[in-house]
């Protein structure tokens, strides 16, 4: 017998103006209305939300709105799906594993890879761990942020990955989607499978700089773009400022390009537990992004 499954919200108005990343979705603010969070029969649950994808274009990470750091997500998937709902979770892929985030605050997750889609979009799934909602921030158990209808997409529930529930529309969940152009190599979801798609030419609109997995132990991967040859340094900082290591110090080429850190400094000692700050300096381009190392 499949367990019963009931969502419920804490509904407390929460406003929060965010200034969005480059990478981002296309607006400049986003109202949380409020969390919702699984009451589960069972130790897992699964929460499906909607992300529209571009031509040409490949899901990299997320931005979401969470409610405690203490939870850690035990998985992140993303899956193909028509409008009228996911496809099993058994035909997601697994984009990140141990997810956490801050308490009442927006979060970034950057994919393990990005992920295509042949659909107009994907389902960001958050695989939910045993425990109970109780309250807003931390301590007060999973949940995500949602605002109106019109600030965000409809959420789908269910207890197997396999049939899935629709929510209430009233809850649009505040999902931020990060993008980076879709090249070859990258995986393309459709219903039952994934194919890879063949990019006859190496072409570079924008400069990005993405990370994943983070938080990560022992290796994280570097991906970045550039539409214009250029001399690239790649440097890992501490939160005092101090550089741990420098990864890249070369003259590129245009193109796409994978750089893996291994959590290690110059002297290719390992790191400590903690925050650090990548950044990618392309003549006079400059890009930062945080990440942090698990140990």
């Amino acid at each position: 017998m499949k367990p019963q499954w009931i969502y419920w919200a804490m509904i407390q108005l929460v406003l929060f103006s965010l200034g969005l990343i480059a990478t981002g979705a296309g607006a400049d603010q986003v109202t949380i209305e409020g969390m919702v969070g699984l009451d589960l029969v069972d130790d897992v649950g699964y929460l499906a939300i909607r992300v529209e994808v571009p031509e040409g274009q490949a899901l990299s990470g997320i931005l979401w709105y969470n409610n405690d750091e203490t939870v850690v997500f035990p998985h992140l998937f993303a899956g193909a799906g028509y409008l009228d709902g996911p496809d099993r979770i058994e035909n997601a892929v697994v984009v990140g594993q141990q997810i956490i985030g801050g308490s009442s605050s927006w979060s970034e997750t950057i994919f393990d890879e990005p992920v295509g889609a042949t659909l107009g979009g994907l389902y960001v799934v958050f695989e939910f761990p045993g425990e109970d909602f109780t309250e807003l921030g931390e301590g007060g158990g999973p949940a995500i942020g949602y605002g109106s209808e019109a600030d965000g997409s409809v959420g789908w529930i269910s207890g197997d990955g396999e049939s899935w529930t629709r929510m209430n529309q009233a809850y649009g969940f505040s999902i931020l989607p990060i993008f980076v152009p879709f090249v070859e190599g990258m995986t393309l979801k459709r219903l039952d499978g994934e194919i890879e798609l063949v990019v006859l030419e190496e072409t570079v609109e924008e400069f990005y700089l993405t990370i994943g997995p983070n938080p990560f132990n022992p290796r994280t991967d570097l991906r970045f773009g550039l539409p214009a040859a250029g001399w690239v340094r790649l440097d890992v900082f501490d939160l005092r400022g101090r550089r741990v290591n420098r990864l890249i110090d070369d003259f590129l080429k245009t193109g796409h390009y994978d750089t893996p850190w291994l959590g290690k400094d110059s002297t290719g000692r390992s790191v400590a537990s903690g925050v650090y700050f990548i950044k990618m300096s392309v003549d006079s381009e400059v890009f930062t992004r945080r990440l942090t190392v698990v140990r």
